[in-house]
């Protein structure tokens, strides 16, 4: 029993991580997009971080289990979202300010276009990683599926062999 507790926490840990993930992506995603004028690439910034909040979003919502795999996705994902958020610290401390615009040119002197292409690579490994792990998930739950069904027409046969069924 206590087994089961602890396999259903470690569920409801990996659905909450990946939810306060979701959280910090869908804050910074709000940020970017604040920004007036902005470049291409910042708004590229933003575009990524929209998607790796809604493939987050989903993990929380359809995740019931356990997955190491996942779960070092969803470290790597933090990883890159603390830096962001350190950068967003360092360029607007006053963040939190509600429907407050942003012009490009505060940013300019703090966002080098190297740095900006580290972030947007860095967000793309990691989606491409939380998608690799969610597709291994489903490709293992696929294979668990058939063994599943296999073993039930098995047992089939066999009930219907020892009862003269077949």
């Amino acid at each position: 029993m206590a087994e089961a507790f602890g396999v259903a926490s470690g569920a409801l840990s990996i659905a909450g991580f990946a939810g306060q993930l979701a959280q910090s992506a869908a804050f910074l995603y709000d940020f970017f997009s604040d920004v007036r004028g902005a470049p291409n690439r910042v708004r590229a910034l933003g575009e990524e971080l929209r998607i790796l909040e809604s493939i987050l979003a989903n993990i929380q919502k359809s995740f019931t289990g356990q997955n190491a795999d996942l779960e070092q996705a969803l470290k790597h994902c933090e990883k890159r979202l603390n830096e962001l958020l350190e950068f967003v610290k360092k360029v607007d401390p006053d963040q939190h300010a509600k429907k407050r615009r942003r012009l490009w040119s505060q940013f300019r002197v703090a966002l080098k276009r190297s740095d900006l292409a580290k972030y947007l690579g860095d967000l793309d490994r990691s989606k491409s990683t939380l998608l690799q792990a969610c597709a291994n998930i489903t490709r293992y739950m696929s294979h668990a599926a058939i063994r599943s069904r296999s073993i039930l027409l098995f047992t089939i046969d066999c009930l219907l062999i020892c009862h003269g069924g077949a």
